[in-house]
């Protein structure tokens, strides 16, 4: 219903003019109808491509590690079987024992013969000192030949030593308290050591030699 502004008689909605007092009704607005809103554009889910790339690359770092792995363990059983396959004989003769590798042969002997080891040693024996039993040992490996020699004397450390320096005046020593070293070339190019030390009221001397392709010494450095 509508009402006349005019007179104030009631009209009907549809009527244009009072039917009271004939003055034109004022029209009324239709209201627009609401515009309607287009749905939110879906974004792409970008977050779970990214995590299927990541899933990817991580595979694939885990394969290569696994491989790796198994490379260095087939590695590590064919260096195992290669050596355990190696023949490797010991023999022992004459009080020499022989051992014969595919580098090569091993030959080692305990001699109780001074005299033959000081050969062996290329160096003199300091007088009145005796051979410590069991410690008379040469070897041998292709060129290289090593011996060892152990003595005792009653004399002074500094006594064995003065002996030493004055039959190698070109050898390298060097002190440590009670206790000498001594380095030089002897017979046959032989790099000779001499240790010299108190021990057990005595003196020890300790006596290696080693011949095969090395440059000889000099110099004395003495402390």
């Amino acid at each position: 219903m509508a009402f006349c502004t005019s007179c104030g008689a009631t009209v009907a909605a549809d009527k244009k003019f009072c039917t009271a007092c004939g003055a034109a009704l004022p029209s009324v607005p239709v209201a627009p109808a609401a515009a309607s809103v287009p749905p939110a554009a879906q974004q792409p889910q970008q977050g779970g491509e990214a995590l299927k790339i990541v899933l990817i690359v991580l595979g694939v770092l885990f394969l290569i590690a696994i491989l790796a792995i198994a490379g260095m363990v087939y590695v590590g059983v064919r260096a195992k079987k290669a050596i355990e396959s190696a023949a490797v004989t010991t023999t022992t003769s004459g009080g020499k024992t022989t051992v014969t590798t595919p580098w090569g042969k091993v030959e080692s002997s305990e001699s109780q013969d001074p005299q033959q080891v000081l050969a062996d040693l290329g160096v003199e024996l300091y007088p009145g000192a005796e051979p410590v039993e069991g410690s008379l040992q040469t070897a041998t490996m292709g060129k290289l030949k090593t011996a060892a020699a152990k003595f005792t004397t009653a004399d002074d450390p500094a006594k064995v030593f003065a002996f030493y320096k004055a039959n190698h005046k070109d050898a390298i020593s060097a002190s440590s308290g009670d206790g000498y070293t001594i380095i030089f070339s002897g017979q046959d190019k032989a790099l000779v050591t001499i240790a010299i030390k108190p021990a057990d009221g005595k003196t020890e001397i300790d006596i290696g030699s080693m011949k095969g392709g090395h440059p000889q010494s000099g110099g004395d450095e003495t402390n």
